[in-house]
């Protein structure tokens, strides 16, 4: 029994000898196993991180895509607004051809009476030089300057024949500039 009382003595001295390190090791162990467990926290967090990160980035480029899109969009609906203006102007411009077609076959009906008006005051003017009639060379000398101003008038008349845009026909031939023939 003595053997066991030693033992049990000595047993005492080795937990008295091991007790003052068992509780600065179990702090020890405590902290690595917190630590371990914290870094593991730490570590799904910062993938979290890293995948609201790759989200943030992946949304705002899609931004950046919808702001693109809608840019062209804007564009795209100026330039249809240009092009329906543009439409309706060729469609005023397609009503106003015929007339300016009409106005350009004007110049030859008014102009071949005009040349025998002219020519009719030119002898008119003759009788009242040759028979000194002030009354009559007056008229005739205001008639001109009417027949002069319609001939003036019918030159710039004159310029819608030379439109490409417009053709009109002369005796039976139409006349275009964009063809260059007559």
């Amino acid at each position: 029994m003595h053997y066991s009382l030693l033992l049990l003595v000595s047993g005492l001295r080795t937990y008295e000898y091991y007790l003052p390190w068992l509780l600065p090791i179990l702090v020890l162990l405590i902290f690595i196993l917190f630590f371990f467990k914290q870094s593991r926290k730490i570590t799904k967090q910062q993938k979290w991180i890293n995948e609201l990160e790759q989200q943030t980035t992946h949304i705002e480029e899609l931004q950046n895509r919808s702001q693109e899109l809608d840019d062209l969009l804007v564009k795209y609906e100026t330039q249809k607004k240009e092009l329906d203006n543009a439409l309706a102007k060729l469609e005023e411009w397609d009503k106003l051809v015929p007339e300016l077609k009409e106005i350009a076959r004007l110049d030859h009906d008014i102009n071949t009476p005009l040349c025998v008006v002219t020519l009719s005051l030119g002898r008119a003017q003759k009788v009242g030089k040759e028979q000194n009639d002030e009354a009559l060379l007056t008229m005739v000398d205001d008639i001109f300057e009417a027949v002069n101003r319609i001939g003036e008038i019918m030159q710039k008349v004159a310029v819608l024949k030379k439109s490409p845009l417009i053709s009109y026909k002369s005796g039976g031939q139409e006349l275009s500039e964009e063809r260059g023939t007559v």
